[in-house]
């Protein structure tokens, strides 16, 4: 329990506001994670957005069915949206990364649908999410294998992302050019 200087419970308030969005305080006082989206089933991805962060030897794809500067900003953080009504697969690599074009293969495990709560999503994994026409998301569902291969040089880098999900299974591959100046690295396809 935490008391302010006036003598008011502060850990109180902290729970009140923290359940009122969304979150649960846990046994030991703290505020835990908001729950994971319920689970949509993934129907196939015709991807038109293809981006591409890094950060501190970490990187992040982001795929999605919306052409846009909203949908490119989404692989810098989970937390962005695609801007509209669409689907988006997002994928943390799981070795960390010191060149633009990491050439070589990442697999992707078997992973819950608990993205995490940082910027990126939990290593290693992939999900698929399904957004509405506000660009809110209405569910997700995570990847059950994968395997991206990078080729290329830090002027032009060629992905191939194959990403597998109950019943159905993502391949395709993009060529991003110039990725040296642009963060996100970004491709319309």
């Amino acid at each position: 329990m935490i008391v302010d200087s006036r003598g008011r419970l502060v850990l109180g308030l902290i729970a009140v506001l923290a359940h009122v969005a969304g979150c649960e305080t846990n046994n030991d006082g703290g505020v835990d994670a908001p729950p994971p989206p319920p689970v949509v089933t993934y129907e196939g991805l015709d991807p038109h957005e293809w981006s591409l962060a890094t950060v501190n030897g970490q990187m992040q794809i982001s795929i999605s069915d919306v052409a846009s500067p909203t949908a490119c900003a989404a692989s810098t953080d989970q937390h962005n949206t695609i801007g509209a009504a669409g689907g988006q697969i997002i994928i943390h690599l799981a070795m960390p990364v010191t060149e633009t074009c990491p050439n070589g293969s990442y697999d992707l495990s078997k992973c819950s649908n608990l993205p995490g709560n940082d910027a990126f999503v939990t290593t290693g994994c992939g999900f698929y999410r399904k957004y509405d026409a506000a660009g809110a998301v209405l569910g997700s569902t995570p990847s059950l294998t994968g395997l991206i291969k990078f080729s290329g040089t830090a002027s032009t880098c060629t992905m191939i992302v194959t990403v597998g999900f109950l019943g159905r299974s993502f391949t395709q591959q993009a060529t991003f050019v110039n990725g040296q100046t642009a963060q996100p690295w970004c491709v319309e396809n």
